[in-house]
Formats: structure tokens, sequence, C-alpha cells
């Protein structure tokens, strides 16, 4: 096995969140469905690239699930938000890529199911259109 050379001191323990506030995100890949993790339904994840002045926050991912049955509203609002048209034949997912749209994101503190330790993570709270 190697000897992997790097001081880990210098390395924090766990990936702290994006501090909370408004940014503008960068949509890079075609966001996808995946059931739930109670297998009630589906959620579209979408990979959101935070573009900010701060080093601490640039390019760092934030993910969104966002449910297909109980979120309509919030999924409305990013393809709007993208610039993307909606309408009664719906919008394609595929619209997204390359596109930016305009996030609220907060942190939230949950426990980990596996160490029943507090954690923190981010929280895509909503889009803002225009």
């Amino acid at each position: 096995m190697p000897k992997i050379e790097k001081n880990f001191d210098s390395i924090p323990s766990e990936i702290r969140p994006v501090k909370a506030g408004t940014y503008q995100c960068l949509i890079e890949t075609e966001p996808e469905t995946k059931e739930n993790k109670k297998g009630t339904g589906e959620n579209l994840v979408v990979v959101l690239t935070v573009q900010s002045d701060d080093p601490e926050c640039n390019d760092r991912k934030v993910f969104d699930y966002i449910s297909l049955e109980k979120m309509e509203t919030k999924l409305k609002r990013l393809f709007l938000s993208a610039g993307v048209a909606v309408g009664p034949e719906g919008a394609d997912t595929a619209d997204l890529v390359g596109r930016t749209v305009t996030a609220r994101i907060t942190v939230r503190t949950f426990k980990d199911d596996e160490s029943g330790e507090e954690r923190e993570s981010n929280n895509v709270a909503g889009y803002v259109i225009g």
C-alpha cells in the first residue's frame, strides 16, 4: 500500500457546510430522479455549484432534493430562476444544464443515523425568480 504524503493535521475531519446566504449557483450536470429514502416517491436531485467571491464557498457543491410529488412550487421556481420556460407540457431538465440560478441556502442541524452525532449540512430553502 502506498504511503500518502499529506499533513492530515491541517485537514478538517468533516466537510463544513456553505455559509447560509443567497448565492448564484451553476447547474453543470442534468438533474436526475432518485427514489426517496422511504421508497414512497421520487426526488429530483439537483447539484448546484456555488459561485461566490468568498473562497470558502466558491465552487462548493450543494445538493437539492426536490420531491416531485410534494414540492411542485419549488420545482417550478427552479426552472423559472434558471430562465427556463414552463407550461402545460412541463419542462425538460436538460434545459437546466449550464444555467445559473439564485438559491437561498441555509444550514440545518441533524442527528447522524449511524453515529448519533449532531452534524450540519446545507439545505436549499428556495429559488429566487428574476
